[in-house]
């Protein structure tokens, strides 16, 4: 097919003649950035072919799609970066290059969580939990959030954590839809256990973001947990406990407390034991 001998053609072409040239050649450098423009073009291309029966032009944007654009154009935007490293004449265009690609990848991710999320019942995910669809769409981003500190600069390592504590928090909140209903259709009614499930599983995350704060000294990822953390008791308030009545409220009550008091011990123990370290 066309999108093959075109895009993948010219991939090859370009790739063999970056292998052929001569290493202190400089054509060397531009053809290898060639390659990897046919790459990307050529990867995009097929995946379209793939997915709609050789029509590229198809005036369509599955979730499928989508999740497969986000994890190639990050993943290139990973190579980018390397080279931007490595290069010698040519740092400051594979580092635009890169930063683009992560641009476009991070864009398309908020078009799956807003247009393409599966909660509108406009995509089939399938009954198998965690092994379905959720898992590369919001699940690999998490990852790619991560990856971020590795591969960019310390000044981007902030938004990186952000950035990994959000894809995170969705994922998880699709996760538990899932596990509760087989399906993520909004129209469905949600059960008194998947709310308590939201709740526990909130509360373990923001536990964990303070308590990891304290210990690594991040202010914000301690904001952050603090902030999880207020949308959890705000939400038992509100919702958990509002057809409680008489011994399972009061219960309900002090269980809340002590969880708070354990959590508030644990940060005022890690944050001595950091300061007495640094002393």
């Amino acid at each position: 097919h066309w999108s093959l001998w075109t895009y993948g053609g010219s991939f090859i072409c370009c790739a063999g003649a970056a292998w052929l040239a001569d290493k202190e050649s400089s054509i060397k450098r531009w053809l290898e950035a060639a390659s990897l423009h046919f790459l990307v073009l050529f990867l995009a291309a097929e995946t379209r072919y793939q997915l709609y029966d050789g029509n590229i032009f198809l005036k369509d944007y599955s979730l499928v799609e989508a999740t497969i654009n986000t994890l190639l154009w990050s993943s290139l935007g990973f190579v980018y970066q390397y080279r931007s490293r490595i290069s010698e004449h040519l740092q400051t265009y594979y580092g635009i290059c890169s930063k683009i690609l992560m641009v476009m990848a991070a864009l398309n991710y908020m078009v799956m969580l807003t247009v393409l999320n599966p909660i509108w019942g406009q995509e089939a995910v399938g009954v198998t939990p965690i092994w379905n669809i959720l898992l590369p769409a919001y699940g690999m981003p998490v990852l790619i959030a991560l990856c971020c500190l590795k591969f960019f600069d310390s000044k981007l390592s902030r938004y990186s954590v952000i950035a990994a504590g959000f894809t995170l928090f969705a994922f998880v909140c699709l996760e538990i839809r899932h596990l509760w209903q087989k399906d993520l259709d909004i129209s469905l009614p949600t059960s008194d256990g998947e709310l308590y499930t939201y709740s526990i599983v909130w509360l373990l995350m923001a536990t964990g973001a303070i308590l990891t704060a304290a210990g690594f000294r991040l202010q914000g990822l301690h904001k952050a947990g603090m902030g999880l953390l207020l949308l959890v008791v705000a939400k038992i308030f509100l919702v958990d406990m509002s057809d409680l009545e008489g011994l399972l409220r009061v219960a309900s009550f002090m269980g809340l407390g002590l969880s708070l008091l354990g959590i508030a011990f644990l940060y005022q123990k890690l944050s001595k034991n950091d300061s007495s370290i640094q002393g």
